[in-house]
């Protein structure tokens, strides 16, 4: 019974004193505090790589426009365009890859008129041909029955003709000059004579005549 009395009395109990708290548990806070943080860092990546995915996708979707256009483009100019030749109602219809000045020359209407078209585009089979269109009016009925032959200075451009060639109307020569090949078709419409004539260079003549002529059959008289 005393041994326990004198525990008792020797207990920091009995002087009024607590037992000393035992130190906060940090680890749990820090492993918590270094989770947060890698979680912050992944979601920071994560975010890098979708605004890097979202601007690889734009730049391709971007390219894929521009090769699209870049396509339609190239469509467009392959197909045949409509070329109005001065204020008479003449036109012709020319290739897409045909490029280059439609001169007029309407100075003298009603009696006389010249269009001129010429292909300078270095990628077309045809470049370097050259159409001419020439209307006339006035002439008597002698000179009109010499242009129904081909017996006029109208239409030759320095070339000559070497023998008759079938055109859509009217009369049609083949005519060769220096260093070039082609056809003239004289044709008459009422009181208006008209002389179509189309030339390309000798080589481009011997490999592409129908082409040539193909420019020729495409021109509109009015």
């Amino acid at each position: 019974m005393r041994l326990v009395v004198l525990i008792a009395l020797l207990s920091p109990v009995a002087f009024g004193q607590s037992a000393p708290a035992s130190a906060p548990d940090t680890t749990v806070a820090d492993t918590a505090t270094v989770a947060f943080l890698r979680l912050d860092r992944v979601a920071d990546t994560l975010a890098a790589v979708r605004a890097e995915r979202e601007r690889i996708e734009r730049e391709q979707a971007e390219r894929q426009r521009e090769e699209i256009a870049a396509d339609v483009a190239r469509a467009q100019a392959q197909l045949p365009h409509t070329e109005a030749l001065g204020t008479t109602g003449a036109a012709v219809v020319l290739p897409g890859s045909w490029t280059g000045p439609v001169t007029v020359a309407e100075g003298e209407l009603p009696d006389y008129a010249l269009y001129t078209a010429r292909n300078v585009n270095p990628a077309s089979p045809l470049e370097g041909a050259v159409l001419r269109v020439e209307r006339v009016t006035g002439l008597n009925a002698l000179y009109r029955e010499r242009w129904s032959k081909g017996q006029t200075t109208y239409g030759y451009h320095g070339a000559s003709p070497v023998g008759p060639i079938a055109v859509p109307e009217g009369l049609g020569l083949e005519v060769s000059g220096p260093g070039t090949g082609g056809a003239v078709a004289f044709t008459q419409r009422g009181a208006t004579l008209w002389a179509v004539a189309v030339e390309a260079p000798a080589g481009t003549w011997a490999t592409h005549r129908a082409d040539v002529l193909a420019i020729l059959a495409s021109v509109r008289l009015p």
